[in-house]
């Protein structure tokens, strides 16, 4: 083999291995970036979870979904440790105890948190976009088959059903306030935004329904009688009385005997 042919092939050989060398370089860059969106993905949906756990109200979080959100947040924990550099470990880290802590306070629970109504329009504003987060996270795990078909249909009506419950909680709320300060037409209207909320699920909310249309024709009784009571006040307040009259003909009388004797 000639010397040129032989050098020839030393450097084709260099370029390809050089290829080969840039190629890999490539593609562990690919994967460090794919890996590094993973780990990010799984930072941002681990304090997405937290979040639901934090600011939802107690009363929300029945146990089940509880649990549901808790042992979700420890699966992305435990793939973030596995993916994650090391500032995103010791977050993984911190996040698996804090899982851990929750789920052992789930199992000790009695009962369910007690309820605390919303009573402003911020708090049902923040309530029902957390829902809606939650809605879509229960969504992915139905895709993903971590959740079955039968109970995330059952997870999606609760969480339609806590989104109407956001707005009755207000309305209730505010009713309550105004007929404290009697203001009874504004209660009654408060009511009925109520009616229309629990209505929405009216095989569940059936009771409740029917005691606040009994407290809303209650109200409108009392009204009305309130506005008669004033109205009568008015109109004996505008009445004269029998010594207002009687004072009235003296002046009257007084009035012509003085014109009697002008005249005469």
């Amino acid at each position: 083999m000639s010397s040129g042919l032989t050098t020839g092939l030393i450097v084709v050989g260099i370029i390809v291995i050089l290829i080969g060398i840039a190629y890999i370089n490539q593609q562990m860059e690919k994967n460090r970036i794919e890996r590094s969106r993973i780990a990010q993905n799984l930072h941002d949906q681990i304090n997405m979870l937290e979040s639901l756990l934090r600011d939802l109200p107690p009363h929300y979080l029945h146990k089940g979904l509880k649990r549901l959100l808790t042992e979700s947040m420890m699966y992305k924990a435990n793939h973030l440790f596995s993916v994650g550099d090391k500032n995103q470990k010791h977050f993984a880290k911190q996040m698996l105890g804090e899982a851990q802590s929750q789920l052992n306070a789930i199992a000790n629970q009695k009962g369910e948190p007690k309820e605390i109504p919303l009573k402003t329009a911020e708090q049902v504003r923040r309530t029902r976009n957390l829902l809606e987060v939650l809605n879509q996270h229960l969504l992915s795990l139905a895709r993903a088959g971590r959740v079955g078909k039968d109970k995330a249909k059952s997870y999606h009506t609760l969480v339609k059903f806590l989104y109407t419950q956001a707005a009755f909680e207000f309305y209730r709320a505010r009713a309550e306030e105004l007929e404290a300060k009697n203001k009874l037409r504004g209660a009654i209207h408060q009511y009925y935004q109520e009616v229309t909320e629990l209505e929405k699920f009216a095989n569940k909310n059936g009771d409740r329904i029917e005691y606040v249309r009994s407290k809303i024709n209650a109200l409108k009784r009392k009204a009305d009688e309130e506005a008669l009571e004033k109205r009568n006040h008015q109109i004996d307040k505008n009445r004269p009385t029998e010594l207002e009259k009687g004072m009235q003909a003296l002046n009257e009388d007084e009035a012509a005997g003085k014109m009697k004797q002008v005249y005469d």
